[in-house]
């Protein structure tokens, strides 16, 4: 196999230490509050549509706390990250699709059980 750039050089590893280092720095970077809140609001939506979906009223009001609250994630984990200066690319890509994901699986739950037409 030929690689298509005929200047491909690949980059020397560095050391054993600093390479572990420069990843634990990377983990260190993707790992933060805004990026576990926003991953949250993903784990939030298959909650809140089971609640939705259930017999119990109670269940069911219980629904649109645990919508509320996914929802008060998206507010504070771009507020978290521009306060605290820790913007990643991953947070750039996932929040969009965690609001996506919440509210298109709101809206889709919601005409499904004929409560919205």
């Amino acid at each position: 196999m030929t690689n298509a750039n005929p200047n491909f050089e690949p980059k020397e590893s560095a050391g054993g230490a600093e390479s572990a280092a420069s990843d634990a720095h990377r983990t260190r970077q993707i790992v933060n509050l805004p990026n576990l809140l926003t991953l949250s609001r993903i784990a939030l939506t298959p909650l809140f549509l089971g609640m939705l979906f259930a017999d119990s009223w109670y269940l069911r009001s219980s629904a649109c706390v645990v919508f509320a609250i996914a929802s008060l994630t998206d507010f504070y984990d771009g507020r978290l990250a521009r306060s605290k200066h820790v913007e990643t690319d991953f947070g750039r890509f996932m929040d969009p699709l965690a609001d996506k994901i919440l509210v298109t699986s709101a809206l889709v739950a919601l005409v499904w059980s004929r409560l919205v037409y």
